[in-house]
């Protein structure tokens, strides 16, 4: 590729139209490294490079305001950019795995009976509303989310924990009118606590990221709508850990 090219080259070169690259110039969004005395835009390599941050932020559901504040700060590192859009990237990757796992466990069961076949269907479902949904990103660290990639289950296991959460759910919908100063109210915390630490490792920090991803109302409503019973389980577990601090 040349040093410098005009918007017509840039754009075959890269696949983004002439129309958006003007509007991008427009905004402010990517100026050209210089204009002719006719007219043309030029283009170099620090364009180049800012044009495929924008690309990537884009592609990862930043809005064109919020990628021009991030590129334009004066800390901007773009080594230290590429490295956390990396793990943003693979991050998405891992939860797209998990969906096509389930799918092909769920192409295996159909010769199962309905029973099975029917949980398998479900399972796919609801992993790809939490995967499309769910927003990790904003509250997990690149570590942190590098670290859950290293741990990622199969769709069987993630079935199986699946068919925990569930069950939790069910038993807790079964007590929810009861003391929730009890032994089995307690019982049914030491389980959800359980659960929740196969995710978190019982790491304080990834505690704290997972608290703050669902202290967050879209994400919370989001789950919500993809596991029946988790509203009100949540009400329910806040209930029984206040009355545990309490003594």
């Amino acid at each position: 590729m040349n040093d410098r090219f005009r918007i017509g080259e840039l754009a075959r070169q890269t696949g983004i139209t002439i129309r958006t690259l003007q509007y991008y110039d427009r905004i402010g969004l990517l100026r050209p490294q210089a204009r002719s005395e006719a007219g043309y835009r030029w283009y170099g390599a620090d364009e180049l490079i800012r044009l495929q941050q924008i690309v990537t932020l884009k592609a990862l559901g930043f809005r064109l305001d919020a990628i021009a504040s991030f590129l334009d700060a004066e800390a901007f590192d773009f080594v230290a950019a590429l490295d956390e859009q990396i793990a943003l990237l693979d991050e998405r990757a891992r939860r797209i795995t998990a969906v096509i796992e389930a799918m092909q466990a769920a192409k295996s069961s159909v010769r199962e009976k309905p029973p099975a076949l029917r949980e398998r269907l479900v399972h796919v479902i609801r992993s790809t509303l939490v995967m499309k949904e769910i927003d990790f990103q904003s509250h997990f660290s690149p570590e942190q989310l590098a670290a859950l990639k290293t741990r990622e289950l199969s769709a069987d296991e993630q079935a199986r924990v699946g068919a925990a959460w569930e069950q939790l759910f069910a038993d807790i919908a079964a007590a929810k009118e009861s003391d929730p100063g009890s032994p089995a109210a307690r019982a049914l915390l030491a389980r959800w606590d359980e659960l929740t630490a196969a995710f978190t490792q019982r790491d304080p920090a990834m505690e704290a990221s997972l608290a703050g991803l669902y202290a967050d109302p879209k994400n919370r409503a989001k789950a919500a709508s993809a596991m029946p019973g988790l509203s009100e389980a949540w009400a329910f577990i806040a209930r029984v850990r206040a009355a545990s601090e309490r003594g």
